[in-house]
């Protein structure tokens, strides 16, 4: 003890600092040691360690004040450890030693509660789940619910009632919530949208646990998946619309498919009766007696012709054609110029071309039709006239002008008419290649 009392007042004020830490570290050590999870035999004799730790650096510390209080009052008892140096040295090695032991004892089991299951793991853990979380018993009574939950119903409904959640669901499931949020039904579950644009699906869910029923609210996240719903049903919508369209469209297609075939059975009965009956009708005008052998030629092939689809030969071929049945009935077609280098377009212009003739030889009892093509302009500018009598009435289209105008225009071409002095066609045809 007298050696003790010889060490400096700086000296004695450290050794009460250093109890003292001593005290506060075997006490966290204490405490974390008890609450540590699970709860058996090794925990038991783990905190009985720790408590006799304490309880010795209680001790220590009684001794010490003991000692501290005689050394300010100069009154010197020569007791306890203090009575030798030696035992002084002992005592401040015993503390520095337990010092940093209690330190890693408390760190380590803070750690296990931390990383282990125990009520404050668990209530650590759902703190941090971005998921809503509330348990309670089947009478309402709160049991546990996390940070996102309390702030969730904070907002829904202003409050924060920890005792009755029976009343706090039924008032979600009612839409009595905060004005500025939205409640709606989604899939079966109830989805509330926050003032912050965020949706939240609320589900509630039974829980047996050892013969006791529990019920649990969960509040999950799903802006992102309604937003993907939301557009998903647009675009099904949109393409229902689609749909409808496409089916209109190919119902119209179909209606139009066969207008189309009508109308070129038509122009194909006019085209094939036309050039008969005109080589007919000119062969009665340039004779005075029936030649019973040229009509039967000239019809014998008339209902083969109608029956027959129309093939597309080679223009210059089917131009030569149609120069040579005329020619047999004294009806020269003079052809100036190339026809289009679209095989389609070359048709077209036949085809107005016979039906020029057709109606030059019925009406105007013409014997030479000519046909002018130029080129100028990516534009085939085409006249055809006839030496065929002028009518002094105006001209009204009929099936046969129409029907090539209606051609033309199919192809972005037009169509002229004058028959004031003579009766002139005049037709423009762009170059480009054909899209019909």
């Amino acid at each position: 003890m007298i050696a003790f009392y010889t060490w400096s007042r700086p000296a004695i004020y450290l050794v009460t600092f250093l109890i003292d830490l001593c005290v506060v570290s075997a006490s966290l050590a204490l405490v974390c040691s008890f609450y540590r999870f699970p709860r058996s035999r090794k925990w038991f004799f783990e905190t009985l360690l720790e408590l006799f730790v304490l309880i010795y650096i209680l001790y220590c510390s009684v001794l010490h004040g003991e000692a501290l209080e005689g050394y300010n009052q100069n009154i010197y008892v020569p007791a306890g450890i203090f009575s030798s140096k030696v035992s002084a040295w002992i005592f401040l090695g015993v503390l520095f030693f337990l010092l940093p032991r209690s330190i890693y004892v408390a760190f380590l089991r803070y750690r296990e509660i931390k990383t282990g299951l125990s009520a404050f793991s668990v209530k650590n853990a759902i703190n941090t789940m971005p998921t809503g979380i509330l348990f309670y018993e089947r009478d309402g009574y709160h049991l546990l619910s996390n940070t996102k939950m309390e702030e969730l119903l904070g907002i829904i409904f202003g409050v924060r009632d920890r005792q009755n959640v029976n009343s706090i669901f039924e008032r979600l499931v009612s839409g009595d919530i905060n004005p500025e949020c939205e409640k709606t039904v989604f899939e079966g579950q109830i989805v509330c949208f926050l003032p912050d644009k965020t949706a939240w699906m609320f589900t509630k869910t039974e829980l047996p646990i050892k013969n006791k029923m529990y019920s649990q609210i969960t509040a999950v996240d799903i802006t992102e998946r309604w937003r993907l719903t939301a557009e998903l049903k647009e675009k099904n919508d949109e393409m229902r619309q689609k749909n409808e369209r496409l089916k209109e469209t190919l119902a119209n297609l179909h209606i139009l498919s066969r207008e189309r075939e009508t109308k070129r059975a038509k122009m194909r009965a006019h085209d094939v009766l036309g050039q008969s009956l005109s080589m007919m009708l000119r062969s009665i005008r340039s004779s005075q007696t029936l030649d019973y052998e040229q009509f039967l030629s000239l019809s014998k092939g008339l209902i083969d012709d109608l029956k027959s689809t129309r093939a597309a030969p080679n223009p210059l071929d089917e131009f030569d054609s149609l120069r040579q049945t005329f020619a047999s009935i004294g009806v020269d077609i003079a052809l100036t110029g190339k026809l289009p280098s679209d095989g389609i377009k070359a048709n077209l212009v036949l085809d107005i071309l016979r039906e020029s003739v057709t109606n030059a030889v019925r009406h105007g009892y013409a014997s030479c039709i000519s046909m002018q093509i130029d080129l100028y302009d990516d534009v085939y500018h085409i006249i055809i006239t006839d030496n065929g009598r002028a009518s002094s009435d105006t001209t009204t289209e009929g099936g046969g002008l129409t029907g090539m105008r209606k051609k033309l225009e199919e192809h972005n071409g037009t169509l002229m008419v004058n028959s004031r002095l003579e009766f002139v066609l005049s037709i423009n045809l762009p170059e480009g290649s054909s899209n019909v």
